[in-house]
This record gives C-alpha cells, structure tokens and sequence, in this order.
C-alpha cells in the first residue's frame, strides 16, 4: 500500500491545454502521469474533432492529478477530478444551473400573482387516485389520461405529482416547486446539446439565456403541465442527437423522453408524431445502418403506445370532446379548405417573430410578462444569425434536428388554437439557435479583434464577464416580476389574472381558527375551478360553502344572520347598485393595487323586497311590439327586451347573426305569420346549449293552441337542432318559448335562426 504523502508536500499542478484545430480535423491526445523516478503510472487519451461548418474550433482539456495508484486507467481523464478541479466552463454551468434554480425559488407563490385551478388539478387527481386504490372514474386501473374539467388532457403530470404531495402535502410551493426542479432538465438539456452536440466552449450560456425568456420564465413557475411537456421535449431532442450523431443506444433515453412528452400534453402528441415521422424520413439511412437498435426501438414504441390504445378502445370519442371544449375550428361549420386555410394562418403565425418578440394580443394577459413578448426582442438578432447557420448547415444532422424540431413546435397550437402555453416547445429550438448566434456573434467580434492586436493567450475574464452579465439578467427579471409583476395587468377579476385565491383561503383559514362554527359562503365567480381551488387550500369535505349571493337579488331566499359571504368588489357593486340587499362588512382583501378586493360581508334583504321582486319578474316577461321580414313578407313579432341583436337577425338565414335576452329565461317569440300554413318542424340554431324548447302553434288567432314540447342541445360543431312536431300542423301564430337549462333567471338566452319546416 502507497504511503499517504506529508501534508505539507506541494499540489500538483493540473496539465491544461488548449487545441485550436481547423474546420474538420481529428486528433488524438495521450497524457501520462509519471512517478517520481519518472516512470509512466496512469495514461489517458481522448481524441478531438472539429466539427463541420464552424471555422476555427478550440476546446480545453484539462488533466488533474494525482490520482490514486489503484485508479482504473482513465478513457477521459478530467471525468475521474473531484468537483474542485472542474473546468471553469463546467464551473460556469453548474452555476447556471444554480442561478436559474434561484431566479425561479425565490418567492415562487408571488409570482405569477394568481394560482390558477389548472395548477391544483393535477395534485387533486394524484391523492384522489390513492385514495380509490389507483382506480379512476370508478373502472380504470392507472388511467392514461386524467379529466380537467371535461376535457381528457391530463396525463403524466399527475403521476409526477403523486410523490411530491404525498411526501409535502399540498401547497403552492410544492406544486410549482415540483414543475422548477423538473424544468431542470430543460436547462441542462440545452447546455449538454451546445457542449456535447455542437462542441462550443461557450456551452455553459444555454441554461442562462433560457432562463430569460419571457414565456418560459413565467411558465417555468407555475405548475401548468406546459412547462414539464416542453422540458421531457429538450431532453428527448438532447439523447436524440446523441443518437444521431456519437452512439446508437442513446435512442433508448430518447424514446423514453419522447414517450414522456406525449402524454404530458395534449399539443405534445402532435408535436412529437410531426417531429417523429419526419425524423424517420430524412434520418432513415442512419436509421438502417443501425436498424439493430432501431429495432429495439420499434418494440419500445409499440410498448409506450399501448396506454394509448387502450385510452382510445375506452373512450372514443375524447379527441373530438378535447377539439369542442377547445373551440377548436376542426369541429367548426368550416369547409376542409376554410380548415386548411386557418391551420396554416394559425401554424405561420406560431413562426413569426412578431408573435415571439413583441407584444401580442393572442394571448392572454396572465400567460404574458406585462410588455414583454414572449422572447426578449434583444435576442432576435442572434436568433437569426444561429438560423442562418442552420439552415446553411441543414445537411449536417444537428442542424437539421433544430430546424425540423422548431418547425414541429406550433404544430399542436395551430390544430387547438394558437397559444403560448401550447407553442412553449418553441422555446427551446430558438433558445438553442439563439444561443449558437450569440456565440457566433462574439467569435466574430473576437477575430476582428485580434485584426487590430496581436493575439493574446486565452485567458478566463471574457467567459466571468458574459457569465456575470447573464446572470444579472437573470435577476433583473427576478425583480421586475416581483416589483412590477402585480402591476402587468391591471383587471385582477374573473376576466383579467383570476386574483386571490392563496389570500382568500389563507383568510377563510384565519376565520375558521378564530370562530371554528363560523358559516363562510364562497362566491365561485372570482376563478374558473372555484372547487378544486377550495379543495386544494383546505380539505375534504369542505368545511365551507360555495355559491353566489348574485341569485338572491332575483328571488327571495333565506339568508342565515350568521353566515358570512365572500363577495368579490364586482358582485358588491352591482348588488349594491339594485338596493335589495343591505350588508355588514366584516373584513377586506386588497388587490395589488390597493383597492379592495374581497368582502366578507354579513347580508340582509331590504324591507320590501317581495314587491321590489314581483315587479322585476314583470317586467321580464314583457314583450315589445315590432316587425320583420320573414320569407320575404313582413309580419309582426314579439320579443323580450334584448341586450345584443336585433329581431330581424333571427330571420335572414345567416348562422352568424343573434340576438341575445338581457335577462329573460326563457326567450319567448310570438310570430303572426300571413296566412295559415302546414308546418312539420322547427329548425333552430341555438348555439353550445342544452334548452327546452316549447311551442304553441294557434291554427288561427284567438284559437287554443296545439302545445309541443321538446329538449333539445347544440354543440359548438353542430349548433343546429330539429324539433319534430311529429305531426303536421297548421299555424297561424306561433309562440316560441326557449328556456335555457343550464341558467336560471334572468340569464342570457341566445337565438341564431328560426326556420318552418
């Protein structure tokens, strides 16, 4: 056994040494680590090449001994140095990690201001399914997919939920913690494609430069499941261009992550089935000559197909429900040309840089930084120097793979409907592309450089300098979402950032503590999934209430002296504003701005309320007096006052015009036709509704009528409904009554055309 050298005795100096190889070459280095007799002890080697189509190549290898006697002989001996003698690039992404690890920890709960229902729901369905023994809707053994609302779109998200809150329970910092560490992958996927793929000494800036894009900082701190399906998305496109460009069993990880990404989220599968088949296509050579693992991979494949297989067998119709709760065009009343036309509009602009980089009005205001565009416009300049150099290098398959997968990106937004949230993959080929410009950019600036001065020896300040720049960056934008964040987007209500659900619930908690007998009423109109909000701050059952006091100003309901509402300052103004109701408020919750909020207020009802009431329903059910063409003949008709449309609308055989009741439920229409005529049935386009429809046909007037009922629904893709009077009637005047049953009174009944059959 080698004795332990004297702890005084000198380090070893590390062997450092810089290659500076033309375009295409290939060397090989040996280093030896002699004793002290002079003897050879460990000997490593590792070759080098200069990638294709990048001008002067340099890379640093560093050899750090000693190493123990026994170690075994190293392939690349920098792999066996302890974390002290790292390069200073693998320094500087490892600090990168951790910057952009910081920027996204530090007060994760304030920033974005709202926790959205999409963000609980995944947590929900995770415990729900441990509860029920992993069944789901009460048949299905470890689902493929999870319900959100009614739509099929939740998938792996949930399972990588599970572990998470049953180890932390469930909290805002869990579930948006859960979505940082694993956009990690993300980060490092990016550094690992510029190091390992394209040979950069500059690899360490990737995670940095996407840390500072717009879409994905915000999106990285939520815990939509866009951010997880677009991370899985970096690191499939990093083990595949590992595959295609140093060793065929890298295929395996991509699959793997490529699997993940499609059952993550919806837009992914469309994402990866575009970016798979074109793949196949123009890297089938190499395919072939490695058709021995790609073998392996055609059997991995049809094993991660078969949850889906399955999914469909149980439920075929969920794509086309997915479509129609997206109001997706596919569905729509649209030719297969008008659906072609809008996929491309809709595809194209996905591309554009005037989507990416400027301020849009696509999206939604709680999916964007304020001003910001969805890229830092800073950066477009080198977005398109790394896509000209892509697209000058298409042959090369790294290049390429770039090309293909940021054309792939916005292919699942185009089919659902452009959005950030479903274009997110796009992040990460132009942040790579980005990137590769960036360095580009300054190897250019460099070389001018050494024009007007002799070279120098390649020092460490430039790489601390951009490192420290980017960083400040990276904080910068910290701060700017944290100060100025509150202040993006000014509408915090139901329509605007959905504001208010961790101060509401940590007050109803507070209330509960002080006064556990406490009746709290919740109103569900501040945020959509007003429930699963409620159940993922408090717990099962809910120990409160929730329900609108907006219905008790339309009939009088019994309102308990000890119940307290939570009322948000809309419901308040506008039930203040009719003077039927009196209240006590007994606490506030401010918006950002200041202003309140929230009302936890104590109600009563004014003393005349039932005469107040009885009017109001009166004058609901007026109907006013006018004329319209009908067939071509005027005739006299019959309406309810209207908020939208005009009478006329219902009649001109043109399914885009309506009207609309302003309060009356049912909309009742009374037509005084010109003459009596024989109808079979009524042809009706009523838009995305379930109603009950009722009609009394008069064969003449002042006659008794012929009374018809009949429940009938429309949906988005098909709106139009046929009530079949089953018989032939004649009609003179003809009284429609249409009640919505999915609102009570007064609601807002829509009417797009009434044809006779």
């Amino acid at each position: 056994m080698t004795p332990a050298p004297p702890p005084d005795a000198p380090t070893p100096n590390p062997v450092e040494m810089t290659l500076r190889l033309a375009e295409g070459a290939r060397v090989r280095v040996t280093v030896e680590l002699l004793n002290e007799t002079g003897k050879p002890e460990q000997r490593g080697t590792i070759e080098v090449s200069a990638p294709p189509g990048q001008g002067r190549y340099e890379e640093t290898l560093a050899f750090h001994p000693p190493l123990p006697p026994d170690a075994p002989l190293p392939a690349r001996p920098w792999r066996l140095s302890l974390p002290r003698n790292w390069s200073l690039t693998t320094r500087l992404f490892v600090l990168g990690l951790i910057v952009y690890l910081g920027v996204r920890l530090i007060a994760l709960p304030d920033y974005p201001i709202y926790f959205f229902s999409d963000e609980a729901i995944p947590t929900l369905l995770a415990l729900d399914l441990v509860r029920d023994n992993f069944i789901y809707e009460g048949d299905t053994f470890l689902p493929t997919y999870f319900r959100n609302d009614r739509k099929f779109s939740l998938g792996a998200t949930v399972y990588l939920s599970l572990l998470p809150a049953l180890l932390f329970g469930k909290s805002v910092w869990v579930v948006r913690g859960t979505t940082v560490f694993l956009t990690l992958l993300a980060a490092g996927s990016v550094g690992l494609i510029l190091k390992q793929i394209f040979k950069k000494p500059d690899w360490w800036m990737g995670p940095l430069i996407l840390s500072i894009a717009p879409a994905w900082f915000l999106h990285s701190r939520t815990a939509f499941e866009t951010a997880v399906a677009t991370s899985f998305f970096a690191a499939f496109l990093y083990f595949y261009l590992r595959y295609r460009t140093h060793a065929p069993h890298h295929l395996y990880p991509a699959l793997i992550f490529g699997a993940l990404t499609f059952y993550s989220y919806a837009p992914g599968q469309l994402v990866m089935g575009t970016l798979g088949i074109s793949l196949l296509i123009v890297d089938f050579r190499y395919h072939w000559e490695h058709r021995q693992v790609g073998m392996r991979g055609v059997a991995m494949l049809v094993l991660f197909a078969l949850p889906y297989v399955r999914f469909q067998l149980t439920h075929p119709g969920a794509v086309a429900e997915n479509l129609r709760e997206s109001s997706s065009y596919l569905i729509g009343n649209f030719t297969p040309l008008e659906k072609a036309q809008i996929f491309f509009k809709q595809y194209l602009t996905g591309l554009s840089p005037l989507y990416w980089y400027f301020p849009n009005f696509i999206d939604i205001p709680r999916h964007l930084m304020g001003t910001h565009g969805n890229l830092l416009w800073i950066t477009l300049p080198f977005a398109t120097i790394g896509l000209g150099q892509a697209v000058w290098h298409f042959r090369t398959p790294a290049w390429r793979t770039l090309v293909l997968a940021g054309l792939a990106s916005p292919v699942g937004a185009a089919v659902a409907g452009l959005g950030v949230t479903r274009a997110l993959f796009f992040v990460i080929p132009i942040t790579l592309l980005t990137t590769l410009g960036f360095i580009q950019t300054l190897t250019w600036a460099q070389t001018l450089y050494t024009r007007y001065r002799p070279p120098a020896p390649p020092g460490n300040t430039l790489p601390k300098v951009i490192f420290i720049f980017l960083a400040l960056c990276n904080l910068v934008f910290l701060l700017d979402a944290l100060v100025n964040g509150p202040f993006y987007y000014a509408d915090y209500s139901f329509n605007g950032m959905q504001y208010g659900a961790r101060q509401v619930f940590r007050e109803i908690k507070n209330l509960r503590a002080e006064n556990p007998n406490v009746q709290i009423v919740l109103t569900p109109d501040f945020a959509n999934g007003a429930t699963n909000l409620a159940r993922f701050f408090l717990f099962d059952p809910l120990p409160i209430q929730l329900g609108s006091l907006l219905p008790y100003q339309y009939e009088h309901r019994e309102i308990d002296p000890n119940q307290l509402f939570v009322i948000t300052i809309g419901e308040y103004i506008e039930l203040g504003r009719n003077g039927k109701l009196n209240f006590q408020i007994e606490r506030t919750i401010d918006y950002p701005t200041g202003s309140p909020g929230f009302l936890f207020v104590k109600a009563a009802y004014v003393d005349n309320i039932d005469e107040i009431l009885a009017q109001e329903a009166e004058a609901r059910r007026f109907l006013y007096d006018t004329s319209a063409y009908f067939e071509g003949v005027a005739i006299p008709v019959r309406y309810p006052q209207l908020d939208m449309g005009e009478v006329p609308n219902i009649f001109d055989d043109n399914d885009d015009t309506l009207i609309r009741t302003a309060e009356a439920n049912p909309l009742i229409i009374e037509m005084y036709l010109p003459e009596t005529r024989p109808v079979r049935a009524l042809d009706l386009v009523i838009g995305a509704a379930r109603v009950n429809v009722t009609v009394y046909a008069y064969p003449e007037f002042g006659a008794d009528p012929l009374v018809f009922t009949q429940e009938l629904e429309g949906f988005l893709d098909n709106p139009r409904v046929l009530m079949d009077l089953g018989e032939t009637v004649p009609i003179a005047v003809l009284r429609l009554e249409i009640h919505d049953l999915r609102q009570g009174e007064p609601g807002h009944v829509h009417l797009w055309e009434v044809r006779l059959k």
